[in-house]
This record gives structure tokens, sequence and C-alpha cells, in this order.
């Protein structure tokens, strides 16, 4: 596990491959498409993760690259109705995503309603079963019950990853939500982090609690090369 913080702590390539560059702003047009997308290829980023009414954009621009296509479904409130996600997400999926960040609807969460989150993650893979899912959960929104509940409904639908958050509420993304999540979700689910990622040290600290795959908008900061003894002190292990 050292071995591999260290790795990550010194080699930017290695790093970029965990991390979804979001281009999520309200507002984004042609040029932050354009511009994000090469930013992506250049640093060589999991993926993009961009509005469906850009995927097709994106994924012309990544073409080749391997930076993966990702799209929002639901977002960033998650309270639109299972018909319009199943069928955003099948509009994005046919523009050329490849991986889908879906936003459960907390508002049922909220109201004990866990079935109608089990069943509506069901019936999004069962119509997009080519695509990455990842859902995200808000989970500053919810009590420790709720999302105790929420994770082993959304689980049982057997997604790729659990997503912290959209970024847009709460405070920053914790290395403590990502321990909390990983000691929910069953052993196979992935967890992905977003929200105020901003420097490569909490990049490392929320790997280190057992993230998979963080999302950021601002990658290159993220990947700036520091001095690798910030992260490692003179015995090797990780500070």
């Amino acid at each position: 596990m050292v071995s591999d913080e260290l790795e990550l702590s010194r080699d930017p390539t290695s790093l970029a491959q965990k991390i979804d560059l979001a281009i999520l702003a309200p507002g984004v047009g042609r040029r932050e498409i354009r511009d994000g997308c090469r930013e992506a290829r250049d640093l060589g980023c999991a993926s993009v993760c961009v509005p469906p009414a850009w995927v097709g954009e994106a994924a012309k621009r990544l073409a080749g690259s391997g930076v993966a296509v990702g799209a929002v479904v639901g977002f960033p409130s998650g309270a639109t109705t299972t018909l319009a996600k199943v069928f955003e997400a099948l509009e994005c999926v046919k523009a050329g995503a490849t991986e889908l960040d879906v936003v459960i609807h907390v508002g049922a969460a909220r109201s004990g309603d866990f079935r109608a989150l089990r069943a509506e993650a069901e019936e999004i893979l069962r119509r997009t079963p080519e695509a990455t899912h990842k859902f995200i959960l808000e989970m500053s929104l919810l009590s420790g019950s709720e999302l105790e509940r929420v994770v082993k409904a959304v689980a049982a639908a057997g997604p790729a990853f659990l997503k912290t958050g959209t970024g847009t509420v709460g405070d920053p993304v914790a290395p403590e939500d990502v321990e909390r999540l990983r000691q929910l979700a069953p052993a196979g689910v992935r967890i992905k982090a977003a929200g105020g990622i901003r420097d490569r040290a909490a990049a490392l600290a929320l790997l280190r609690a057992g993230a998979d795959r963080l999302g950021s908008s601002t990658p290159r900061v993220i990947l700036d090369a520091p001095d690798p003894g910030d992260f490692v002190d003179g015995a090797g292990a990780m500070r």
C-alpha cells in the first residue's frame, strides 16, 4: 500500500489515471468542453465528465485518446423521474458516453422510499448495460441510518461505483466520507470521491481512505508535482 501511494505521489501519470475531469459548471460552452478535453488528453485522465448536451462534442474530441467520455444523469438534484433518467442515460450512451454519473433521488431516500431507489438503479443499469455506472449519493444530505439503507439499496442493483456527492452542496469531500462509504459498500463496488479536491495532498488522502476514482474540475492543480517529501517520511510511511 505504501509503495502504491509513493508511486502516486511521485508519478503524475499514475495519479491522473484515477481522476475524472469534471466540466459541469453552469453555462459551460463549446470552448470549455474543447479546453477540458484537451487538458484531459494531455494529462491522461481517466475520463471527462460533461453535461448530456455536450457528450457528442466530448466524444468527438476524445476519440482515440484512451480518455473515457462520461456524462451526468439527473444532475444535480436527482429529483427527476426514473423515466426521465433512463431517457437521459440512453441519449448520453447514444451520443458516445461510456460512463454515467447518476444522481439518486435524495428526496426519496430522506422519505424512506429505498425500494424506489433500488428499482430506479436497476432500471438504468438494465437499459444501459454497456456503460459504467456511478451512482451519486449526496452523502452530506443523508443521516447515518439513511446512508446505510441507501448504500444497501443502490449497491444491490450492481453498479460499478458509488460516489460521495455532486460537489454542489455541503463541505468538500473528506477522507472520513470515503472511509464510511467503503465500510458500507460491498467489496466489489468501487468508490468515487468528488467535491472540493483542490491539491495533491487532498487527493492522496482520499485515495488512501479507499477511493478508487476522484472527480475534479482542476486536475492540473492536483497533478502539479510536489516534493515527494511532503508525503513520505524518512521511514517510508505516508504522512
